[in-house]
């Protein structure tokens, strides 16, 4: 594993986000003793094993300099793997409850050839949560995604999603962000093949003492794709502070 470098907050991506309220996950002096549990429902559509990190089937599949992605790499030994298989059509509902300490995490969730499915994942509890999510979604495949933060007052949640999008695939992303005292989500987007289409969509409220940030990145460097990014908050109350950076980045290969 190559060195990770500390953010210190004086860097352009973490000069807004409290450093010393992230429990020591950006560091790596977090503990990995917490419990997420995590529970599979919906449509039968959808396989879940827990596959040894080292496996090539759910190796990461880009690079990154998010220095707490990269200590859920490090430290996670098990990553969820959810299987959706080619033509399926129906909803998942993965709701994950957290207890006690720090968690680092990986999930990948891989969506097969012209499926229309839409995912759910609902997060609750208290706990520290260092994650990585990938969606891996196949040609011609069309897929809603909604993620939840509920969590409890005392919670801190930073997470990375990385949505992968081949052939004429199709995303419909959604986070809902209220709970929790720090929550920092970098949704980013990849396009394998040209005719993508995103759809990035944002909603969150932080009350009195909580911190919630987004921070999106749109990666065009294929032609005939498109995205589009919208993202609404409020807050209220003594302390509270709301985040959210888009960067779209286009590369002169996408025209179109």
């Amino acid at each position: 594993m190559s060195t990770i470098t500390t953010p210190t907050g004086r860097e352009e991506a973490w000069r807004f986000t409290p450093l010393n309220r992230l429990s020591g996950l950006h560091d790596g002096s977090a503990s990995n003793s917490g419990v997420l549990s995590f529970e599979l429902s919906g449509d039968s559509i959808a396989v879940h094993k827990s596959v040894p990190a080292n496996e090539a089937q759910v190796l990461p599949h880009d690079e990154t300099t998010d220095a707490v992605a990269l200590h859920a790499r490090a430290r996670v030994e098990q990553v969820d793997f959810i299987d959706i298989p080619a033509d399926a059509s129906g909803t998942v509902r993965i709701v994950r409850s957290g207890a006690g300490g720090s968690r680092f995490a990986r999930t990948l969730i891989v969506v097969g050839k012209h499926s229309k499915v839409s995912i759910v994942v609902e997060n609750f509890g208290d706990i520290s949560l260092a994650e990585e999510i990938e969606l891996r979604i196949a040609d011609e495949a069309n897929v809603q995604f909604i993620s939840t933060q509920e969590w409890s007052s005392t919670a801190v949640h930073v997470a990375r999603h990385r949505f992968e999008l081949g052939r004429n695939a199709t995303l419909t992303a959604t986070h809902f962000t209220m709970g929790g005292s720090v929550v920092r989500i970098s949704p980013r987007v990849d396009y394998l093949a040209n005719g993508g289409s995103a759809e990035l969509n944002g909603l969150y409220f932080a009350n009195t003492g909580q911190h919630l940030e987004h921070r999106l990145h749109v990666e065009h460097d294929v032609s005939h794709c498109k995205s589009r990014v919208t993202y609404k908050g409020a807050l209220h109350g003594e302390g509270a502070h709301t985040v959210w950076i888009g960067d779209v980045a286009i590369r002169a290969v996408a025209e179109g």
